[in-house]
């Protein structure tokens, strides 16, 4: 992934914080491979602060009505 980064314009993603750090996909690794590269971070708890790590979105399940 960090090979392909730097031939994008806009990177966006939705993991938590923890497991892009464990990738060396954060933005602070990530400006360095590809400076001009716009990153777009989709988080419920922010990159920061207390519950980085925590999820914030719901499974889609399937609901039916009998």
């Amino acid at each position: 992934m960090r090979d392909l980064v730097p031939h994008f314009d806009v990177v966006i993603t939705n993991y938590r914080p923890p497991r892009l750090r464990s990738w060396s996909l954060d933005p602070d690794s990530l400006q360095q491979v590809a400076p001009d590269t716009v990153l777009v971070y989709a988080t419920g708890y922010g990159l920061t602060g207390p519950y980085n790590d925590r999820g914030s979105f719901n499974r889609i399940t399937r609901t039916t009505s009998d």
